[in-house]
């Protein structure tokens, strides 16, 4: 009887463990789910600004801290395995990179709308679903 008492009881506490495991797994991804909004919705709500700022003329090129927020973003983007997202991150940095070059063709308001389509796309994936992006948009950042 004793025997099978430590065997049931050794059961019972695998069980909690594996159950508290799982509870431990899933409390980490909800927390890098958090800590990854909270990272890029920081990076967009500059990257607006200092686009905005760019659209209406107060300053003559975007700073290169934007390239750096895009590119950063895409990462970001692709370590969740949000592809929609990186895709248009990645359209903004080439779209800035052309920005810093007085020479080639770009449209500022395009790179604007990529910033916003990020952000439409974050809240969506906080709200719990993955949108693609507008297709519009990409093809503008192109």
């Amino acid at each position: 009887m004793n025997d099978t008492r430590q065997v049931v009881e050794r059961e019972l506490l695998n069980q909690l463990q594996t159950q508290e495991a799982r509870l431990t797994d899933e409390s980490l991804q909800v927390l890098l789910q958090a800590l990854f909004l909270e990272q890029a919705d920081a990076i967009v709500h500059r990257l607006r600004l200092n686009l905005g700022q760019y659209v209406a003329g107060e300053i003559p090129q975007p700073p290169v801290q934007c390239n750096d927020d895009a590119y950063q973003l895409a990462q970001l983007s692709e370590e969740r395995s949000l592809s929609g997202l990186a895709e248009v991150a990645h359209a903004m940095v080439r779209a800035l990179d052309r920005s810093q070059h007085p020479n080639k063709e770009h449209r500022p308001v395009a790179i604007l709308r990529g910033a916003e389509e990020i952000a439409r796309l974050l809240h969506q994936f906080a709200a719990g679903f993955i949108k693609s992006p507008q297709q519009s948009v990409v093809d503008d950042l192109q």
